[in-house]
């Protein structure tokens, strides 16, 4: 069964060392924020969110998301 877990960095910090290993090797740089903006983000942005994906207690993916006020962007 998937399961999904919302990510903070205060509580989740061996997660947010799997989401930014599948992060860098999963985009090229172009295509991607650095991960000290992303962490930044994070922590001080309420609209951004991070949701990390598990499968039989595995890690298997993470999805982002910004939720504003007519729409939500993932």
């Amino acid at each position: 069964m998937m399961k999904l877990k919302k990510i903070n960095l205060r509580e989740h910090l061996s997660e947010i060392e799997y989401i930014i290993d599948l992060y860098q090797f999963s985009f090229p740089e172009i295509e991607r924020r650095s991960i000290d903006k992303m962490l930044h983000i994070l922590e001080n942005e309420d609209k951004f969110e991070i949701i990390l994906l598990t499968k039989e207690d595995q890690y298997v993916g993470f999805i982002t998301y910004w939720t504003f006020d007519d729409f939500v962007y993932v």
